[in-house]
């Protein structure tokens, strides 16, 4: 026996029995159950969320891939099972959060139209303001005539009757 084939003997022992406990783990793999709850509760949360109105499509995702984790348990392929439930729940989640976000939108969007819709009111109301202001600017000034007519008139009764005690006096 050479020096070679000595160091070789316990590499080969030891890729042998890694090799053995790698195909041992995969063949004994329990079925992901816990990965499989979590993307079906994602699912129904994402159901009752009404996801479908806004992101149909990766619900559709999410439905497509727990039912293909669950057809690998059936085959008995773990691994990929679990990668298959990890997705569908991801898939599930970004739904969610895609018919969370258009909801925000379509919030946001109505909370723009109702202050578009507040600030035309309050540009109305300033308008009926200034209105309201030059009418009563315009009565102010009518009555600032009305007063200066009115006191001219009093001079002039005024006027009428110390001429009319003149002339009865001078008679």
């Amino acid at each position: 026996m050479s020096l070679r084939s000595e160091t070789l003997r316990p590499s080969r022992a030891i890729f042998a029995f890694n090799a053995l406990v790698a195909l041992s783990g995969c063949a004994s793999a329990p079925p992901p159950t816990a990965s499989i709850e979590a993307a079906e509760r994602a699912i129904a949360t994402a159901e009752q969320a009404r996801v479908t109105d806004y992101a149909a499509n990766e619900l559709g995702d999410a439905r497509d891939s727990l039912n293909a984790a669950r057809e690998a348990v059936r085959q008995e392929d773990m691994g990929r099972a679990h990668r298959l439930a990890q997705r569908a729940r991801a898939s599930a989640e970004l739904a969610t959060a895609g018919a969370e976000l258009a909801t925000a939108r379509a919030e946001l969007a109505t909370a723009r139209a109702e202050l578009a819709t507040a600030r035309a009111e309050l540009a109305t109301a300033r308008a009926e303001l200034a209105t309201a202001r030059a009418e009563l600017a315009t009565a102010r000034a009518e009555l600032a005539r009305a007063r200066a007519v009115n006191a001219d008139m009093s001079r002039s009764t005024d006027t009428l009757k110390q001429e009319m005690q003149r002339n009865t006096g001078d008679r």
